[in-house]
């Protein structure tokens, strides 16, 4: 009716446009998803959700934290502190500039949209490639309460519970929330196992070893005293091993890698004191206390002519022996696997445990004011978040690479927005963004040799601010017209020092400081037309423009021969230039609804991460641009009820969704010089990877579920339901070489759960990675500096049961 458009929807998605427009009524890409789909999918953060969205790619190979994120090819594979990637990731209105905590948990939440393509207006600061908007359920002033318990696979434990409470009716009412998850781990450490802690026999001929005696080897025999002076093991006089134990006594680390112990809360009190006034705190928190990625790893060798050699130990003299073929006839030896997957994925030998510490907390006071035709509202957002991590990145038993990362950083950031809507075919909206960022960062690194360190300390402010307007005309029902600019200005500064500490020699520290420093502003902005073909049938035709800031290598250390100062020099802004056309439908009384795009990007100065080494010093990452590449695609969304309004009730409720898409393009001009290693000398090589795909960017991508509410009336309600995703294969690095990317995956999962007539209980088994298939999370190429590269495995087949209790 007029009085309420929605009167009888049962069910309505909104999506954060600003203007809280219907999803079938919002003139972009966008994918959203609710309560129920995170419960189906195991989503414990936005991390979980790429794997089920066509284009959104976040990896996040540390962990819980530091993820970088790609929509339609569009990101920056940054894994540095001072990271501000091309995705904007908003949690609940508050723009979240720093990645450690990008990734904070998903819990009592409305929803989230991923909006794809540039958001140059009202989610400006750089969000060049797209949006993801978190949005926490709110108070409503109506008593509420929910528990929910689940028990998986390697002791997974997870419980979430939220209330709500009216403390003044129709006035003042809170919501309480939180979650605590603990996993063991499931990594396996051969140098933590006693069962290897003796050679046991030896095959004949000799050089025929076992696999016991040659995990003993690296984990066990290991000298008292290393070449430069460091006690590693305390069996055998042999020069040979990493850690070394005695036996009897506890092992030097855990037997079992992977740990994971979080939790978070959130408390949100909602206050309106007038009919025109809405007022939201919100107080929120967290703790992780997790293992730190244990990393598998392939040595290789680099040929002059660029080729790999797999199989080979490690700057280091390691090999991770689950991964060798031997030669079951001829010659004695070894021929070598050139995946982690040929091996045991899940085992490995550590000489260490390495930890994740992340502490998060952060405020918010979100309000509005109506008043007439005009709605004033005021964002004000803290936040701040510590981190603590060390890593084997060497992923082996030798002191090899074995980073600590320390940071801390706190952000304030203020927005004022004002709307206009007369009801006259014309609305307006403009506002006012600032946001202050104070970083501190403490690393360390043993890049030279395993007891030589390198320190590097910085800080970094960051001061953001723009002004922004957006105008939508109706000048007919049939024919709308959006358009909107942002203007963008940005300062940041860079104070660092790197310090490079000689153990051996008698030598003094060499410190090296550098400064840096960039203002830059730009417009942004986007015109859209939408054509109303019928009630149901959308098009529209899309123009925006997305810029990303200059960026600052937060990866300059002092490497021997190579001065900090020209490395920190700030690169260019990229922008990207999109034009793109779709459709909206809702077909046959809302049985069928489908959605689709087709796009054009030209993406200029890219911003990414290369090796440009010194010769006669380490590799030294670089921040640099790649000078032009173009993206194009097709994205299509189909829903289906194909029983609603023809079968039995009890029966009619089947949902199938699917979603599909397309993604060509390549880099147009783009080289790099580098100084490799072969492991006898160093090379100068110019790479060219003009043609090649863009990282973080599969061609084809097909994700769906399927599910089935089967209704037994007064007996309760079961809903078994089954997800899918195809992602094609993926490169993790311009190279577009197979050894740093992941092939072709299929990931399937598996749902049924049950639900009591009155649905205040829920009851429901689960499996994630029905297949049980091994792929890579992220790959990190160190043939330059450890003659290996080393992967994150992703999870295997879980499994468990899950509780839910509302009250």
């Amino acid at each position: 009716n007029e009085d309420d458009p929605f009167a009888g929807v049962e069910e309505m998605v909104v999506v954060g446009t600003g203007s809280a427009a219907l999803l079938q009524d919002t003139a972009i890409s966008v994918s959203a998803f609710d309560q129920q789909d995170f419960d189906a999918l195991g989503v414990k953060d936005i991390g979980d959700l790429a794997q089920f969205t066509p284009n959104l790619e976040i990896r996040s190979p540390f962990a819980s934290t530091n993820p970088t994120l790609f929509i339609r090819g569009v990101g920056l594979r940054d894994f540095n502190a001072n990271s501000s990637g091309s995705v904007a990731v908003y949690n609940d209105g508050i723009y979240m500039n720093s990645p450690a905590g990008q990734l904070a948990q998903l819990f009592d939440t409305e929803g989230v949209e991923v909006f794809r393509g540039p958001q140059g207006t009202l989610y400006g600061r750089n969000a060049s490639a797209g949006a993801i908007l978190v949005r926490s359920r709110r108070p409503t002033g109506i008593f509420d309460a929910s528990m929910r318990f689940d028990y998986g696979r390697f002791n997974e434990r997870e419980v979430e519970a939220a209330f709500e409470v009216p403390l003044v009716d129709d006035m003042l009412s809170i919501r309480i929330a939180g979650r605590w998850r603990r996993r063991s781990g499931y990594v396996r450490n051969r140098c933590a196992d006693a069962s290897y802690a003796t050679p046991g026999p030896l095959n004949p001929p000799a050089v025929r070893r076992t696999f016991r005696s040659l995990v003993n080897s690296v984990c066990f025999n290991g000298d008292d005293f290393d070449p430069f002076g460091v006690v590693i093991g305390t069996i055998s006089p042999v020069s040979q091993g990493g850690q070394g134990w005695i036996p009897g006594e506890p092992g030097p680390t855990a037997k079992k890698l992977g740990d994971q112990d979080n939790w978070a809360a959130r408390m949100l009190l909602r206050f309106q004191p007038t009919g025109n006034q809405d007022w939201l705190l919100n107080v929120h928190g967290g703790l992780n206390r997790s293992d730190a990625r244990a990393f598998q790893q392939v040595g290789v060798r680099v040929q002059p002519e660029g080729s790999v050699l797999f199989a080979r130990a490690d700057a280091s003299g390691y090999r991770d022996y689950d991964n060798i073929l031997f030669r079951s006839s001829g010659p004695p030896g070894f021929s070598g696997g050139t995946t982690p997957e040929e091996g045991d994925p899940f085992s490995g030998d550590y000489n260490f445990v390495g930890r994740d510490r992340v502490d998060l907390f952060g405020a918010s006071l979100n309000g509005e004011i109506t008043f007439g035709d005009f709605v004033f509202r005021t964002i004000t957002g803290y936040e701040y978040n510590k981190r603590d991590s060390d890593v084997d990145l060497d992923a082996s038993p030798y002191l090899g690479l074995e980073p600590n990362f320390t940071n801390d950083a706190w952000q304030i950031s203020q927005e004022f927005d004002l709307k206009w809507d007369a009801d006259t075919g014309l609305k307006w909206e403009g506002g006012v963004y600032f946001l202050h960022e104070s970083l501190h960062v403490d690393n360390e690194f043993n890049l030279i040799t395993p007891i030589d360190i390198t320190k590097q300390v910085y800080d970094q402010k960051t001061y953001h601010g723009s002004i922004f307007t957006n105008f939508v005309w109706d000048p007919s029902e049939l024919i709308e017209i959006e358009a909107g600019m942002r203007w963008n200005f940005e300062r940041r500064t860079i104070d660092l020092e790197a310090t490079l500490f000689r153990r051996i020699g008698g030598q003094p520290p060499s410190v090296q400081a550098a400064k840096s420093r960039f203002n830059a502003d730009a417009p942004t902005g986007n015109v859209t037309l939408s054509y109303l073909a019928t009630e149901d049938i959308t098009f529209y035709l899309k123009y925006s423009v997305g810029w990303k800031a200059p960026h600052i290598n937060g990866l300059v250390l002092n490497s021997n021969n190579t001065t900090s100062a020209p490395l920190l020099e700030p690169v260019d802004p990229e922008t990207v230039n999109a034009v793109e056309f779709g459709y909206k439908t809702s077909l046959f009384d809302s049985r069928l609804r489908l959605n689709g795009a087709f796009f054009y990007y030209d993406y200029d100065q890219i911003q990414i991460f290369q090796n440009r080494n010194a010769p006669g010093g380490v590799p030294v990452p670089t921040l640099i641009n790649a000078n032009d590449a173009e993206l194009y695609g097709v994205e299509m969304d189909v829903t289906l009820h194909p029983l609603e309004g023809w079968a039995p009730p009890p029966v009619e409720d089947l949902e199938i969704f699917f979603s599909w898409s397309w993604l060509g393009g390549s880099y147009i001009d783009f080289t790099n010089t580098v100084v490799v290693s072969t492991g006898l000398s160093e090379i100068t090589r110019v790479e060219d990877f003009s043609g090649n795909q863009l990282i973080n960017a599969p061609e084809f991508s097909f994700v769906g579920y399927a599910q089935w509410p089967l209704s037994f009336g007064d007996r309760g309600t079961i809903t078994p339901r089954f997800d899918w995703s195809f992602k094609d294969q993926v490169f993790f690095s311009p190279e577009n070489v197979d050894y740093a990317g992941q092939k072709p995956l299929w990931l399937l999962n598996l749902r049924v759960g049950y639900r009591s007539p009155d649905g205040h209980f829920e009851v429901a088994g689960w499996v994630r990675n029905l297949t049980d298939e091994v792929y890579r999370l992220d790959a990190i190429n160190l043939t330059g500096l450890r003659l290996a590269v080393v992967y994150a495995i992703g999870d295997p087949r879980t499994y468990g049961l899950s509780t839910r209790i509302t009250f």
